[in-house]
């Protein structure tokens, strides 16, 4: 009889502490380059997602709420972390958009406090991204997590912030460059 009730207290404080997992994330994007001709750009960008929360993320799912898709460009997958799957999704305009579904499939989850990062290219600008859809009105960087699979769980969605643009090679050479001759400057003083 006491192992029984022992067993059915530890079943239900397993299932209250399952309860009271807390899914929750941040994430930037980060411009990290243009290519293409002027009339034809095409954007390369980097999304670092952060688990804010204290159960882990086994899916970041980008421009996208469920049922709808919001980028305007079909975007390419340019870089995912090790055993993550990601899976570009929408059937675009004019009814809809596109979204990227990344999720882990033989890799490590994200885990409270950690930031993986993935990448895109897409021919929406950083000045699109940070607007709402055309077709739908919602922010278009709105994103859902997971904790396992895509629709597995209630999930926990977020608006990103307007993409935050890298630095160009060039400026960190000339900033650099600058830096050293101030330094030699105050050494021969």
């Amino acid at each position: 009889m006491l192992r029984s009730t022992l067993f059915a207290l530890s079943v239900v404080a397993a299932l209250t502490t399952a309860a009271r997992a807390d899914l929750s994330a941040s994430a930037t994007v980060s411009l990290v380059s243009v290519t293409g001709p002027a009339d034809d750009h095409t954007y390369n960008y980097r999304v670092n997602v952060t688990d804010t929360g204290d159960t882990h993320i086994g899916t970041f799912w980008y421009a996208w709420i469920p049922g709808y898709d919001f980028l305007t460009s079909s975007p390419t997958i340019t870089d995912s972390p090790p055993g993550w799957y990601a899976y570009p999704s929408g059937v675009g305009p004019p009814y809809d958009g596109y979204s990227i579904q990344w999720y882990n499939y033989s890799g490590d989850n994200i885990e409270p406090g950690q930031t993986f990062s993935f990448g895109f290219s897409s021919g929406d600008s950083p000045t699109v991204l940070s607007g709402n859809s055309p077709v739908l009105g919602y922010p278009m960087q709105t994103s859902y997590v997971y904790m396992g699979g895509p629709m597995g769980d209630p999930g926990f969605s977020f608006v990103l912030p307007a993409p935050i643009a890298a630095p160009e090679p060039a400026t960190i050479s000339v900033v650099a460059a600058g830096s050293l001759l101030l330094l030699r400057r105050r050494r021969h003083v």
